[in-house]
C-alpha cells in the first residue's frame, strides 16, 4: 500500500514507475480532472470517491482550456453531476445514503438542499453528538444562527477581501464559552482571505495558558481549507455586512451552494451561523442558499436573540467582556482613568452620548484627545487634535490598552435589550488593530 498526494504521484518515479492493482483517489472533487487521469493510468483498477456538491478545483486562469479542463471536477465532466441531478441511477456510481458525522439537527439541512433527501443518518449519531449539542455556547442546541444585525457589525475591504472585527470578537466570545464548556476542537471559518489572517493574528492573544486554561484545539482559515475535515463546533462567519453596498460574490455567485454545503458539514455536533442576516436578506436573493440556510436556522432556533444575550453576558477573560449599550459606567470610569491618549472615531458628535463628553470634558486638560470623524463640528471639547483619516467605524480607545467598540449613544439603537458592544483590554491587541486599519 502506498499513500500519496496527485501532485507527487505524476513526479516521483517511486510513484510512476510502478503498477498498481488498485489506485483509490479521494477528495476527488477539488483534484483536477488531468491529474486524476493520469492517476488512473497507474492502476489496474480505480475508484474515485468524492463530493460533487462541495467545493470544485481551484484556478485563477480565465483562458477556455482552463475553464473547460481545470475549473470543473470530474463528477461534472464525466456526465455524472446531470444523471443525478435528473434523479437517474448512473451505472459507474454509488451512492453512500448514511451520514455518520453530523448531529441530525445540523445534517437536515444539507440532506433536504444538496442531496435531495437521499441521505439519512446512521441511528447512533445523534447519541453519539448529543453530548457536544448541550454544551455551551448555546446550550442543547446543535444548529443555530447567532444575529450580528443589532451589534454594528461594520465590514471593510482588505486588499480586495473583506474584514469585520466585531464579528471576530463575537466569534472568540464564542470560542472561550466553548473552550470552558470542554468542546474538543473548535473550527472558525469565513468565506474571505482577511478575515481569516486578522483571527489567526488575534486568537493568541486571548487563548493562551497565562489567562485562562485551554483545552479545545482551535483552527481558523477560510472554508476552502476546511473541506475534508471536521470539528465538534464549527463557526461560519459570513463576515458581510454595511458598509458595503452588495454581498461578496463568494456568497451570490452561482455556485455558493458548494461553498454553503462544506461550511455546515464540517460540524460534528455544533454548527453556529454568526454574521448580519439582516444584511444578507436586504442584499442576497431569496432562492441563493445562504437566504436559505439563514430561513431554516431561523425556525429551528426562535429565541436566538435572548440566547445571544446570554453569550454577551458571560465573561472569560479579563481581556475581553462585552456590556449592554444602556451601560455607560464602566467606559466612564475607563475615560477618568486614562493617564495618556484617548482617541474617539465617530461618524458625528451627536453619536456620542452627553454623559461621555461630560466625562471627557473633565479630562481634557490632562489628555490628549484625538477625534476621528466624517463631521468635525458640533464636538463639545477645547482642546482636542483633529485626525482627517477616514471613518471606519465607531470606538474609543485608551492608552493604547483599552478599546470599545460599538454604539456610544444608547438612544440610536433599535433592539437595545439585546445590543452589546465588546471593551478590549489588551496592549497587543490594540496594536496589531492600528496595524490593521491604517
Amino acid at each position: 500500500m502506498v499513500a500519496t498526494t496527485l501532485s507527487k504521484a505524476a513526479t516521483d518515479p517511486v510513484i510512476y514507475s510502478n503498477h498498481f492493482d488498485l489506485i483509490i483517489i479521494d477528495e476527488a472533487s477539488m483534484a483536477y480532472a488531468p491529474q486524476i487521469a493520469y492517476a488512473a493510468t497507474l492502476g489496474t483498477r480505480v475508484i474515485i470517491c468524492g463530493d460533487f456538491k462541495q467545493l470544485p478545483p481551484i484556478a485563477v486562469s480565465r483562458h477556455g482550456l482552463v475553464e473547460k479542463w481545470l475549473k470543473q471536477d470530474i463528477f461534472h465532466l464525466s456526465g455524472i453531476t446531470d444523471w443525478v441531478e435528473r434523479r437517474l441511477e448512473h451505472p459507474q456510481l454509488m451512492l453512500l445514503p448514511i451520514q455518520r458525522r453530523m448531529h441530525p439537527d445540523i445534517s437536515a439541512f444539507t440532506n433536504k438542499q444538496f442531496y435531495h433527501s437521499l441521505v439519512s443518518d446512521h441511528p447512533e449519531t445523534l447519541n453519539q453528538r448529543a453530548h457536544i449539542a448541550k454544551r455551551s455556547p448555546f446550550a442543547k442546541q446543535a444548529a443555530v444562527l447567532m444575529s450580528m444585525t443589532d451589534h454594528l457589525p461594520w465590514c471593510h475591504t482588505d486588499r480586495g477581501s473583506r474584514w469585520n472585527l466585531m464579528n471576530s470578537l463575537a466569534a472568540i466570545q464564542l470560542m472561550l464559552s466553548a473552550n470552558k464548556s470542554a468542546i474538543d476542537s473548535i473550527g472558525y471559518a469565513t468565506p474571505y482571505r482577511a478575515q481569516a489572517r486578522w483571527m489567526n493574528r488575534v486568537l493568541p492573544i486571548f487563548f493562551n495558558q497565562r489567562d485562562l486554561s485551554v483545552s479545545a484545539d482551535i483552527f481558523a482559515s477560510t472554508i476552502h481549507k476546511f473541506q475534508g475535515s471536521e470539528k465538534d463546533l464549527m463557526i461560519v462567519d459570513l463576515t458581510d455586512s454595511y458598509p458595503q453596498e452588495k454581498a461578496g460574490t463568494l456568497l451570490t455567485k452561482m455556485e455558493s451552494g458548494r461553498l454553503i454545503n462544506v461550511s455546515v458539514t464540517r460540524a460534528k455536533g455544533k454548527f453556529i451561523l454568526l454574521g448580519d442576516d439582516g444584511y444578507i436578506k436586504k442584499n442576497v436573493r431569496e432562492d441563493k442558499p445562504i437566504r436559505k440556510l439563514i430561513h431554516h436556522l431561523e425556525e429551528k432556533s426562535k429565541q436566538y436573540k435572548r440566547d445571544t444575550a446570554i453569550v454577551f453576558s458571560q465573561t472569560h477573560t479579563k481581556r475581553l467582556r462585552w456590556y449592554g449599550v444602556k451601560e455607560n459606567e464602566k467606559l466612564k470610569k475607563d475615560i477618568a482613568a486614562a493617564k495618556d491618549v484617548v482617541v474617539l472615531s465617530f461618524e458625528k458628535a451627536e453619536d456620542v452620548s452627553l454623559e461621555i463628553w461630560e466625562v471627557l470634558k473633565r479630562r481634557e486638560s490632562y489628555l490628549t484627545i484625538i477625534i476621528l470623524c466624517k463631521q468635525k463640528g458640533k464636538i463639545p471639547l477645547t482642546s482636542f487634535k483633529y485626525d482627517p483619516r477616514d471613518f471606519y467605524h465607531p470606538f474609543i480607545g485608551l492608552d493604547k490598552k483599552v478599546l470599545w467598540f460599538g454604539s456610544f449613544h444608547s438612544g440610536n439603537m433599535d433592539y437595545e435589550d439585546f445590543s452589546y458592544r465588546p471593551r478590549v483590554f489588551s496592549s497587543k491587541f490594540y496594536k496589531a488593530y492600528e496595524e490593521t486599519l491604517y
